[in-house]
């Protein structure tokens, strides 16, 4: 990451650094290459995302429309920078970096998102030490995020479809960081999703610059363990019909106790998504508490079996 006297926010793109970081760790493609794209992943209003291969390996293409491309470049910015074992890897941008950036190339998470997992696979199974070690891996990412990199990087949009899995779901990535913002960044922030979203962000005027923290990270992530352990949609839980009621249900409203949760992690739910953030729990004590509970509570062998996924659900894209 930078020096820590260096006062100037990530989220800016920084280009002498960036020229520096893509020199060392980063593939500079340029028209034309040997990057082939089969297929829509997903579509968003700032970019589309395709499945390619290069180099006989399936990764990610996530292409910006032409007038968000500025965004392309503070994503790079700042992902290129980023170095933790779950955090998803950039592998190369181009079309002529640093200046002019469109389209950024990932590592491919070969068992999907999260989201997949939950809602598209009906065929895979997982269980209470896959769900703890799945937030337990995320809120190690995040760490790194908020108290080793600096200035310190808040990911803004923590949720089940940029959670990517891999190895069986042994091991889990923190992806997307289209919306992610830092504690130094003066710029708009783009807003994440909405039933993740941090109480505290709801009271901000328009135009306002939103006070994002390293505790909206742990909302969004505590709203996301209550959702892996109910495999259900929050937002189908939380009726939101209208401006105010989103307002209003975010200040007051939480999500249901689970029949049957352990009390100790509705504990730790409860102070997770407490509406002053203070309450909450840093991403480091997070993980340090899931640790403890998984060293305790379950065998060592159990932690690092993967989640038996069938044929069809790791093929399921050929369908689309």
């Amino acid at each position: 990451m930078t020096n820590n006297s260096c006062r100037k926010s990530l989220i800016s793109v920084n280009n002498e650094l960036v020229r520096k970081i893509l020199e060392d760790k980063v593939v500079a493609f340029r028209f034309p290459f040997n990057l082939f794209v089969q297929f829509t992943l997903a579509t968003t209003s700032f970019s589309n995302v395709y499945l390619g291969v290069w180099e006989g390996k399936n990764v990610v293409v996530k292409f910006f429309h032409e007038k968000h491309k500025p965004l392309a470049q503070k994503e790079l910015s700042l992902i290129a920078q980023l170095e933790h074992e779950n955090i998803i890897h950039l592998i190369g941008a181009g079309p002529s970096l640093p200046l002019n950036c469109s389209f950024l190339i990932l590592e491919y998470a070969n068992c999907h998102s999260l989201q997949n997992v939950l809602y598209d696979f009906s065929g895979v199974h997982y269980n209470l030490v896959n769900t703890l070690n799945w937030i337990l891996q995320i809120s190690r990412a995040s760490d790194y995020l908020h108290r080793l990199c600096s200035p310190s990087v808040i990911h803004a949009d923590i949720k089940p479809s940029n959670i990517l899995g891999f190895d069986r779901l042994r091991l889990v990535k923190l992806g997307d960081f289209g919306s992610s913002t830092t504690t130094l960044s003066d710029e708009p922030s783009v807003f994440g999703t909405l039933c993740y979203m941090a109480p505290e962000l709801w009271t901000v005027r328009s135009g306002e610059k939103l006070p994002y923290s390293e505790k909206s990270d742990v909302y969004s992530l505590t709203v996301t363990f209550w959702e892996f352990l109910a495999r259900e949609p929050p937002n189908k839980i939380l009726k939101r019909r209208d401006v105010a009621d989103k307002f209003w249900s975010s200040i007051t409203q939480r999500l249901p106790t689970l029949a049957g949760c352990p009390e100790l992690l509705s504990i730790i739910i409860e102070s997770g998504w407490a509406v002053n953030p203070m309450i909450r729990p840093t991403m480091f004590q997070l993980g340090r508490c899931l640790t403890s509970i998984i060293e305790q509570i379950f065998p060592v062998d159990s932690i690092i079996q993967g989640v038996d996924i069938p044929d069809d659900c790791l093929n399921f894209l050929k369908k689309l």
